[in-house]
């Protein structure tokens, strides 16, 4: 089964990757796959990842889909956890679309507080500011993805895993 794990930045993503991870589950972020890019609309070319803020006028997030089918395909059971621009042209490649939902006041905290997660997205003002705008209407819009499952991520990390658990086995 593949699966993707996505939600605002914030919602935990990261943290429950590393939760499944210690527990055996092949799951990955977008640190360890090595596949997200990055589109420079104004260059016309996909670039490395920008400075801080991101401009997401300017720059969108993609996968390299080539490595990610091979990534999805190296195991029976996958986590992908993650979010980015163009997800929805992709998520034919995923049996379970799990949504991460959390409401602005605990993604505030989150992302003000957060040291799990490498790039540090959301802590300067003009990126918190961006999620904080965005952060419900994405969550509606993730949940139309094809047989997308809500899960509440402002619960306990230990809940969250379980939950997903439990939706993937079902």
């Amino acid at each position: 089964m593949k699966v993707l794990i996505t939600g605002s930045p914030g919602t935990g993503k990261t943290s429950v990757v590393n939760e499944l991870s210690a527990k055996g589950y092949a799951a990955f972020g977008p640190e360890d796959m090595g596949i997200n890019k990055y589109f420079d609309s104004a260059a016309k070319k996909f670039v490395s990842r920008p400075a801080p803020p991101i401009d997401h006028a300017r720059y969108w997030s993609s996968w390299d889909i080539p490595k990610l089918k091979d990534l999805l395909a190296s195991r029976k059971l996958v986590f992908i956890a993650d979010h980015n621009s163009m997800q929805p042209r992709y998520y034919d490649l995923f049996d379970k679309i799990i949504v991460l939902t959390a409401d602005n006041d605990t993604l505030r905290y989150r992302l003000l507080h957060r040291d799990s997660n490498p790039n540090d997205y959301g802590k300067h003002p003009d990126e918190l500011k961006h999620v904080m705008s965005y952060n419900s209407g994405l969550a509606k819009k993730l949940l139309e993805a094809p047989g997308a499952v809500e899960v509440d991520a402002s619960k306990l990390l230990s809940e969250v895993v379980d939950e997903i658990l439990s939706v993937v086995k079902d």
